[in-house]
């Protein structure tokens, strides 16, 4: 060949030779990689939750039973200085075993060599733990809410006048669950990665009573404009009912 074509052959030769090294240093990058790198599909002494993991053919069924575990315990519903406590699973409070699974899978498996080689050595150590995922089933939260309905119902009280004692009675409001706003407040509280709540507060609304002690401020009641007696025995059952029904419908308007 001449010295041209020797010129010309030389760039080509630099690039194959480059792309080999680059290959075998690849290759040997691998090899020396692969014995730090997980081998099975989860992490060797991977915990879950703060327990030790299964293998990974019986991961599923062990989080299901964590799920089970976890909804026998029990959480507190708050209403009206009450408090009750109620099985998760019956307010709807489960593990997400789905989303669970697929983040321990993902452990030491996904993202670059620096952060699966990081994931890898700390569960290898121990100290590397995937937080139980929380899930919430509005369905069955509403048809256990609706329970509460009557218990926390009262009807409000007008206030009134008490003519004899020349004194006003408060009203009393009355109170009403929002079965809705609960549920919304129980999702703004978060389920997901490591996230439950600790208790249940049930939203309840207080119902003004139709007549109000601020309607008889303006009434003066401290001096006595008119009275009137009539007499009647008591056993004379038809006048004594009468007169019981025309009190009743005089009471707190005059």
């Amino acid at each position: 060949p001449t010295a041209g074509t020797m010129s010309s052959m030389r760039p080509r030769f630099q690039t194959a030779l480059a792309v080999v090294i680059g290959a075998a240093m690849g290759i040997l990058g691998t090899m020396l990689l692969l014995p730090h790198l997980p081998a099975h599909p989860l992490l060797q002494g991977l915990t879950i939750g703060g327990q030790g993991a299964p293998d990974a053919q019986q991961l599923r069924s062990w989080l299901k039973r964590r799920d089970a575990e976890y909804g026998r315990t029990t959480i507190d519903v708050v209403f009206a200085e009450q408090r009750v406590s109620v099985p998760r699973r019956v307010l709807g409070f489960h593990v997400d075993v789905g989303d669970t699974m697929r983040r321990a899978y993902a452990a030491g498996h996904q993202g670059s060599w620096r952060e699966r080689l990081s994931e890898t050595a700390r569960a290898r150590k121990g100290k590397f733990d995937v937080a139980l995922s929380y899930r919430f089933n509005e369905r069955a939260a509403r048809a256990h809410l609706q329970q509460y309905v009557a218990k926390v119902a009262r009807e409000p009280v007008d206030a009134k006048l008490n003519l004899t004692k020349h004194e006003k009675v408060a009203d009393i409001p009355g109170r009403v669950l929002s079965i809705d706003e609960t549920i919304a407040t129980l999702i703004q509280q978060g389920f997901g990665v490591g996230k439950q709540p600790s208790d249940v507060a049930l939203v309840i609304h207080d119902r003004k009573a139709a007549i109000t002690l601020a309607d008889l401020d303006a009434i003066d009641i401290s001096t006595v404009l008119s009275s009137y007696e009539t007499r009647f025995s008591v056993y004379k059952r038809g006048r004594s009912k009468n007169v019981l029904l025309a009190a009743e419908l005089l009471d707190g308007l005059v």
